[in-house]
């Protein structure tokens, strides 16, 4: 069947496809009132003139594509925030296991966290409707050793943009060589695990999904929520895990 497919596209593409006449382009002849006047070589365009034309018609480079964090790099960032910067914890553990969008992270107040779930008010969330993120064991571990403050204080600093990319930086990872720590990443690394993880239940047979430029499997998925504060060691590279310059 696949064979007939393949046949039947190929007879299309040779009675469709018109001939490639801009591989075969005749000598343009110089602009002028006698069109039938051989041209000379000083209507001929310069060798710089040429050069400029090429690299006008050269592709631009593609950018990176987006990948997700494997659970081994979110271990080690959030190790390194413990030992390094305590305050970054909130802002990596809310983008990483809740998935909060950057507004949402920035005007979150301890009063918006419950026992179970994180209330975002209508006023915070982009499709401007409340929403309520249940709040998973993995984030409840690390959610408990913040110091919680005032019901209106904010959960997390206010330069804490700037904080992940020193964060990055003081890790050693260069964040034009890997994926740039930021609440974005976090939460396309968040909603890639939580789809990845229940595409597997629903079809049990399956042994990986490919979901936001990155493979994740089985294993993958319990690694990533098992990376408690308790002990977030950085889990080994495995061979088939991409490189953070990748």
């Amino acid at each position: 069947m696949l064979s007939t497919a393949l046949t039947f596209l190929s007879g299309n593409r040779a009675l469709h496809m018109k001939p490639q006449k801009h591989h075969h382009h005749p000598r343009r002849e110089s602009p002028g009132p006698d069109h039938g006047a051989e041209t000379t070589d000083a209507d001929k365009p310069s060798r710089s003139t040429s050069l400029r034309r090429k690299a006008a018609n050269l592709k631009k480079p593609r950018p990176k594509k987006r990948r997700i964090f494997r659970p081994y790099e979110i271990a080690e960032y959030l190790a390194a925030a413990q030992r390094l910067d305590p305050a970054s914890v909130s802002s990596l553990a809310l983008g990483a296991f809740a998935g909060l969008r950057r507004p949402e992270t920035r005007e979150l107040t301890w009063s918006n966290i419950t026992p179970d779930c994180i209330q975002i008010p209508s006023g915070r969330t982009k499709p401007g409707q409340p929403r309520s993120i249940p709040i998973h064991p993995t984030l409840r571990r690390w959610l408990a050793t913040i110091p919680r403050g005032e019901s209106e204080q904010p959960v997390v600093p206010p330069d804490f943009e700037e904080r992940l990319r020193e964060l990055q930086t003081r890790v050693g990872v260069s964040p034009a060589n890997s994926v740039p720590l930021s609440v974005s990443s976090l939460r396309l690394t968040h909603v890639s695990y939580v789809l990845a993880e229940a595409v597997l239940r629903e079809k049990p047979r399956r042994s990986c999904v490919i979901v936001a430029g990155g493979k994740i499997t089985k294993p993958d998925v319990a690694a990533y929520w098992a990376i408690h504060p308790e002990n977030p060691k950085p889990r080994r590279r495995g061979r088939n895990q991409p490189r953070r310059s990748s």
